[in-house]
């Protein structure tokens, strides 16, 4: 549907890579584009607007919320959707529901954890045929970005807009990410999956980490927080020393006393949920302490990282 002329940012970018016909494969009536609430996917987004003068037919714009992101991504996203025009789908897994997705919107978004809460404490029955309380993500096996995300837009692809299995996706990308880009390629070259193959906009036009950083600081609106740190609030791939630093400025922002029994609430729900009841029980990482663990060591003012880790060791799915 074509819109009235954006409200442009002032910094120029050349559009031609994100005009449909630059990305989109001729054979194909069906691409979901992916909005993560980060600034790269929501950078992309805009100038995949700006370029085609609205949402390309056929093209289904989609947040996937897990229930942990940041009052401020969500505010960010309405915003975006709003100024636009974008009509994205607001999409949460949903445990009772026949086609295991929620649409939501900004106002009903769940803001308590429940899909990822539901996610955590289902039962599953494994290879071995045993059943029990499914693992906890990891970094090797990320089924909270599996379910959460990429098997929650498939579902909604599916079974609501009754697509077929050879639909593609927009990915946030950018060029300075090659790595990101070679592994979904080599996914997509096994043939169909869930979520789709991938497209790159963002990366075919050359767009770095300062592109995007440049581009914002010139919008209208703005994500008013560090997206190094991801959506979700306690991200267990987000390095130490942030999650660290995340517990500190929630016990700020909260009021809660730097007391090692008395973890402040978003916090607590990590650490329930690595210590929950289960027959197979674990941490969500082996190479570093627990998040009771680390909030004791914030409470002693302990703020180091005892664990090598890189500088933007993120979940690139929910923070793009």
């Amino acid at each position: 549907m074509k819109h009235e002329p954006l409200l442009r940012a002032p910094l120029f970018r050349p559009l031609a890579p994100y005009r449909e016909h630059a990305w989109r494969p001729a054979d194909s009536r069906n691409v979901g584009l992916s909005v993560s609430g980060g600034k790269t996917s929501a950078d992309q987004a805009w100038h995949i607007i700006e370029a085609n003068g609205g949402v390309p037919e056929g093209v289904v714009p989609h947040f996937c919320n897990t229930g942990l992101e940041d009052e401020r991504t969500l505010r960010f996203l309405d915003q975006l959707d709003r100024h636009l025009g974008l009509n994205l789908a607001w999409l949460e897994f949903d445990l009772n529901s026949p086609t295991k997705v929620r649409v939501v919107n900004f106002a009903t978004a769940s803001r308590d954890g429940r899909p990822w809460l539901e996610l955590l404490y289902t039962h599953i029955r494994r290879r071995d045929g045993t059943v029990g309380v499914r693992p906890l993500p990891n970094p090797a096996q990320r089924t909270c970005t599996d379910q959460l995300k990429a098997k929650t837009w498939h579902r909604y692809a599916r079974r609501h807009l009754g697509w077929p299995t050879d639909y593609y996706t927009v990915l946030g990308f950018r060029a300075d990410e090659p790595l990101r880009v070679e592994r979904r390629l080599k996914r997509d070259a096994k043939g169909w999956k869930e979520s789709g193959k991938g497209l790159f906009p963002s990366s075919h036009a050359g767009v770095t980490t300062l592109d995007k950083e440049l581009f914002w600081e010139t919008a209208p609106f703005y994500l008013e927080m560090d997206s190094d740190y991801g959506n979700c609030d306690y991200c267990f791939m987000v390095s130490t020393w942030k999650l660290k630093e995340r517990m500190l400025l929630e016990a700020i922002e909260t009021g809660t006393r730097l007391d090692p029994g008395n973890p402040p609430p978003r916090l607590a729900r990590w650490i329930a949920a690595e210590e929950r009841l289960s027959d197979r029980p674990g941490p969500f990482r082996k190479d570093r302490p627990g998040y009771r663990a680390l909030w004791r060591q914030v409470c002693a003012g302990d703020m180091e990282s005892a664990v090598s880790e890189g500088e933007h060791d993120t979940c690139g799915a929910c923070g793009a």
